[in-house]
C-alpha cells in the first residue's frame, strides 16, 4: 500500500494543529493560574496590612501604659507599706496586647512560595516575636500572680525587670510593623515559579 505525499502532509498538518491547540490551551491555563495567584496575594497581603495596622495601634496604646505602670512601680519601689497590687490598681490597673496573626499564618502556611522572600521574611519575623511577646507577658503575669501582694523592694523591681523586658520585645514588635508597612510597594508577587 502506498502512501501519497498529500496524506502524509495532511497528517502532519493535522498533528500541528493539535499541538498549536494544546499550547494555546496551556498558555491560557497558566495566564488564568498567575492572574488568580496575583489577586489571591493582593487580596491576601491587604488583609495582613489591615492586621498589622490594628495590632500596631493596640501595641502602642499598651507600650504607653506599661511604661506609666513601671514609672508607677519605680516611684513606690521603697514604699513598704504599698504592694504590686495597690500600685498597679492606683496607676488604672495591667492590659495587655491582643496580638493577631490569624491573616500572616494562613498567608505563610498556605501560598508562601508565590511571595517573594524579602516580605515572608518580614512576616516570619512579626510572627516570631509577636509569640516572643506573648511568653514573657505570660511570664510576667505568671509572677504577678504569685507576688501581686509583695511589698518589698525586690519583688517590685522584678517586676519592673519582667515588665522591661516586654515593652522592649513589643518596641521590637512596633519597628517590624513599621518596617513592613513602609517598604517601598514593589510587586510582592513572586513571577519566578514553576520553573519560569
Amino acid at each position: 500500500m502506498k502512501v501519497k505525499k498529500q496524506d502524509v502532509i495532511s497528517f502532519f498538518r493535522e498533528i500541528v494543529i493539535v499541538i498549536i491547540g494544546i499550547l494555546i490551551a496551556l498558555s491560557i491555563n497558566n495566564w488564568n493560574e498567575n492572574r488568580n495567584n496575583e489577586i489571591f496575594i493582593d487580596k491576601a497581603l491587604f488583609a495582613i496590612e489591615e492586621e498589622i495596622k490594628l495590632n500596631k495601634t493596640d501595641v502602642n496604646r499598651i507600650v504607653q501604659r506599661h511604661k506609666e505602670t513601671i514609672d508607677s512601680v519605680a516611684m513606690h519601689l521603697n514604699n513598704d507599706k504599698m504592694s504590686l497590687r495597690q500600685i498597679i490598681e492606683k496607676s488604672g490597673g495591667f492590659q495587655i496586647a491582643e496580638l493577631k496573626n490569624i491573616g500572616i499564618r494562613f498567608f505563610i502556611s498556605n501560598k508562601a512560595e508565590l511571595i517573594d522572600y524579602e516580605i515572608i521574611s518580614s512576616l516570619s519575623e512579626i510572627e516570631f516575636l509577636s509569640e516572643a511577646v506573648k511568653m514573657k507577658t505570660e511570664r510576667l503575669l505568671n509572677y504577678l500572680y504569685d507576688n501581686m501582694e509583695g511589698t518589698n523592694e525586690s519583688a517590685k523591681y522584678k517586676f519592673v525587670i519582667y515588665l522591661t523586658d516586654v515593652v522592649e520585645s513589643e518596641n521590637g514588635l512596633l519597628d517590624l510593623y513599621d518596617n513592613f508597612l513602609n517598604k517601598k510597594k514593589k510587586p510582592a508577587y513572586n513571577k519566578v515559579q514553576n520553573g519560569k
